[in-house]
């Protein structure tokens, strides 16, 4: 190891060789091979600039070259301007102005479907004219003589409580409503581009859309009082526990369950029973698939039937669905909520099968912490990048920003440094599309164009490395949506884990430690619920779910899976695959404990020494090649050893994805690394 261990303090503090890449007769066929996307990377693998309305203007091939040639930026994502949404000719003529000038200028382009968020209103347009198709809530007051109503979920939920407008919502589980959006602002956009400029679109971007009926708390009411109200609140309106509905929801029920919900609609509110439990989780898997297919199904089959001829998503990433044919537009967007798996029930039903229906499931980060992210924020990465993988897709899309520090009380926008390891700690779960809010703004003494360019080149070596790289992934945490479904209780106030039954508390706080615990001791997993579990298929001692391979599961306290999903998973047991199940009497608590625990199912692990909490781990294969992302987040520096215990590579190579740098010790069996990172420092760690 001494050609290594004397080569790698080069990256702690300094440029790797200028950087230059070592000449391609010393590197493996496959880097080499890597070599001219990494000294260059193409607008494919950089960002996208989130721009709505509000590109340079005029929107001439000028100033769209000023994206790509002097900021770095790969595209841009845009709609067309707010003045009259959807409806100001001048504005459509504008809009279709900047695609043009985008595409000439080599940027890719997405569009985003809304006016401000959430999706789908359409900047109010949907309901214009059709307040039928406004979302709904069957409300539960136990103090009036008719307990049971229906009425619009609008007051008290995220409609009217966000940052952008106060407005009415269509009902994502009525697919007249989703038809509607579709019409007045995707098919809108087609015939307003033309079918030759419209074949030229990437992706469409829809922002937060939810099933609604939920109370998830006030935003600040510094912001509050600042909001554009389009549709004034009624005072008269009292706040009470709530479930999303639609008109055929009762049919919907009975012809699956052969049940009368109506008659049992009490349960969805209150109750211990097993009966009870048996309601909600009907009610609530009902609902859920119900979303996922006439919300987020109808806009992937729409995206699917109308197609587009641009080359670089279809090319790379083949629709999982082979009856599909190959995905030629793409689907994308983030739900609402990911951080709080309570909510996921009122919000989605299911956040896994809701994800699973984007061809680009994506995240909102909106914290460049990259502290911050290593500990709070990762279960807004885990969703999305866990719904691609069980599906076989490959790209995850983030909307990054500074938000949470632009909104503090002293505001500070954020370093070069911070930006590139909160994009490096998405990556390492599998992200690869990033679509920026940051703002193209003075940073410091430097000037801004080169400081955005910069972030930009890093992740384009990122992506050069990374977006055509499988992640690997061996451990599943289960998801456990199931029981958040069967014990979940509507409430009048702001959604909280107190109000909650005692065993659901356990169950979530389970959860939680147990992912974190993984996220600290740089293990990475995926997240898995019933639906793709029973799809797993025993593979010798591993399961395996859409092509990758999985040696454990492990399964959160208190949980208590169907019987059909228990019989897979002793299926798995049977065949020697590895589960850990924590309980009440063996709590997994430390990172000592989870070691134990790994050790005694004989599983082994890439591993830091000494370990750190701040460190991030990503894994992932290509073309004969294993490739490993370090990342430090923690304020201080880490001098210590990488152990691959799994791996007998013949050629080690670093990347320093900052600098363009890259160090090759030749021709040595590596098992172990010494490791320098600084503060927010990067590396790709490839073994040959």
């Amino acid at each position: 190891m001494t050609g290594i261990m004397m080569l790698l303090p080069l990256i702690a503090g300094n440029p790797l060789i200028s950087g230059e890449m070592e000449k391609s007769s010393t590197l493996p066929a496959s880097l080499s091979r890597w070599q001219a996307e990494w000294s260059n990377p193409s607008a494919d693998n950089r960002p996208l600039q989130i721009v709505h309305s509000g590109y340079r203007n005029p929107a001439t091939l000028e100033n769209m070259r000023y994206y790509k040639d002097q900021c770095g930026l790969g595209g841009i994502v845009c709609n067309v301007g707010p003045k009259d949404y959807l409806l100001n000719e001048a504005e459509w003529q504008r809009f279709a102005g900047a695609v043009r000038a985008a595409r000439e200028a080599g940027l890719r382009v997405w569009i985003y479907d809304e006016d401000g968020y959430p999706s789908p209103e359409a900047g109010g347009v949907v309901l214009r004219g059709h307040p039928e198709l406004e979302s709904q809530a069957l409300v539960y007051d136990p103090e009036a003589a008719e307990p049971f109503a229906i009425r619009p979920a609008y007051e008290y939920t995220h409609a009217c409580n966000n940052y952008a407008a106060a407005r009415r919502y269509p009902n994502p589980l009525d697919p007249a409503a989703t038809q509607r959006f579709l019409q007045v602002t995707h098919q809108a956009y087609r015939d307003r581009l033309g079918a030759e400029l419209f074949s030229q679109i990437e992706a469409f971007f829809t922002d937060e859309p939810s099933m609604m009926a939920v109370n998830i708390g006030q935003i600040p009411e510094s912001v509050r009082k600042n909001v554009r109200i389009d549709d004034p609140l009624d005072p008269h309106v009292k706040p009470l526990p709530m479930v999303s509905w639609s008109a055929d929801l009762p049919e919907q029920y009975e012809k699956r369950y052969g049940e009368n919900l109506l008659a049992v609609r009490k349960s969805l509110f209150t109750g211990d029973s097993p009966e009870d439990q048996r309601v909600r989780r009907q009610f609530w898997s009902l609902i859920g698939e119900l979303d996922a297919e006439r919300y987020y199904g109808a806009i992937q089959t729409w995206c699917r039937n109308v197609g587009s001829s641009m080359p670089t998503l279809a090319q790379v990433q083949a629709a999982s669905d082979q009856k599909q044919g190959p995905l030629r537009l793409a689907a994308s967007g983030h739900t609402l909520h990911e951080e709080n798996i309570l909510a996921h029930v009122p919000l989605d039903g299911n956040k896994l099968q809701a994800l699973a229906r984007f061809d680009l499931p994506g995240l909102d980060m909106l914290n460049s912490d990259p502290r911050a992210c290593g500990w709070g924020a990762w279960k807004a990465a885990a969703f999305p990048c866990s719904a691609a993988l069980l599906t076989g897709k490959r790209f995850v899309m983030t909307e990054v920003s500074d938000f949470s520090q632009l909104m503090a009380e002293k505001p500070q926008p954020v370093t070069l440094e911070m930006m590139q390891a909160t994009t490096a700690w998405q990556a390492a779960w599998g992200v690869t599309e990033m679509t920026l809010y940051y703002g193209i703004s003075k940073r410091g003494d430097e000037a801004a164009e080169a400081t955005h360019k910069k972030y930009c080149e890093f992740v384009g070596r990122l992506n050069a490395i990374l977006r055509e790289a499988a992640p690997v992934r061996p451990v599943l945490l289960y998801y456990p949506v199931t029981d958040l479904q069967s014990d979940y209780r509507p409430a009048a106030e702001p959604i909280s884990i107190a109000a909650q039954p005692k065993r659901l508390q356990n169950i979530v706080g389970s959860f939680d430690r147990l992912g974190q615990l993984l996220v600290t001791s740089q293990i990475p997993f995926v997240l898995v619920d019933d639906s793709f579990l029973k799809q797993g298929k025993i593979t010798g001692e591993k399961l395996e779910i859409a092509k990758s391979l999985f040696d454990a599961l492990i399964v959160p306290n208190n949980v208590q899976l169907l019987p059909d999903v228990q019989q897979k998973v002793d299926e798995f047991v049977q065949s020697g695959g590895k589960v850990i199940r924590e309980t009440s009497d063996s709590l997994i608590s430390s990172h000592r404990e989870l070691e134990k625990r790994l050790e005694a199912a004989q599983l082994q692990f890439a591993r830091f020494a000494p370990g750190s909490e701040w460190l991030t781990l990503g894994r992932f294969h290509r073309d004969h090649c294993e490739i490993f992302l370090l990342l430090n987040t923690g304020v201080n520096p880490y001098r210590g050893t990488f152990h691959m215990p799994l791996l007998q590579g013949k050629t080690c190579v670093v990347l320093d994805p900052a600098s363009g740098g890259m160090v090759v010790a030749e021709h040595q069996n590596v098992t172990s690394i010494p490791v320098s990172l600084e503060a927010n420092q990067t590396q790709l760690v490839c073994i040959f």
